[in-house]
C-alpha cells in the first residue's frame, strides 16, 4: 500500500533515507527532499539533526535552522515485470546489433584503394 499522507517528523525512522517535508522551502522553493538523520557523532559536541540532499548547497547552518516538520516513506521500487521486460528488450537490441555487425563484416572487404573496410559496391570519387 502506498501512502500519500505526511507523517509527523517525531515518528520518522532514523536508520534510513526518507522523503522530508518542510514548512518553509529548503532552497529555491523546494519544500520536499530526500534526506536522513545525522547523529553528528564525529564532532566534539554532537548536535544531531536532519540532513538532506541539498545541504552542500544550502549549508549546514541553514540546514540545522530549517528542520523538516513531516516525512513520508520512500515510494516502492518500479514494477519488477517492467524491469524484466526492459532487460529483455535491451538484450534483444544488443543481439540484433551484433547480428547486423556480423552481416556487414561478411559483405565488406578491405579496399585496395583506401585500405578501409567497406562494401565492394561503394566507389571512390577519383574526380
Amino acid at each position: 500500500m502506498i501512502t500519500t499522507d505526511w507523517i509527523s517528523i517525531t515518528l520518522a525512522p532514523k536508520d534510513t533515507r526518507i522523503l522530508l517535508g518542510f514548512s518553509r522551502p529548503v532552497f529555491n522553493g523546494i519544500s520536499a527532499i530526500f534526506g536522513q538523520w545525522n547523529d553528528d557523532r564525529y564532532t566534539k559536541k554532537p548536535k544531531p539533526y536532519w540532513s538532506h540532499d541539498l545541504e552542500n548547497i544550502s549549508g549546514s547552518v541553514r540546514t540545522r535552522a530549517n528542520q523538516p516538520t513531516h516525512w513520508m516513506p520512500n515510494p516502492p521500487a518500479p514494477n519488477t515485470a517492467c524491469s524484466e521486460d526492459m532487460g529483455a528488450r535491451v538484450s534483444r537490441v544488443r543481439r540484433s546489433e551484433m547480428e547486423r555487425k556480423e552481416r556487414v563484416e561478411k559483405t565488406e572487404s578491405v579496399c585496395g584503394y583506401c585500405q578501409h573496410r567497406h562494401s565492394p559496391t561503394q566507389d571512390h570519387y577519383l574526380g
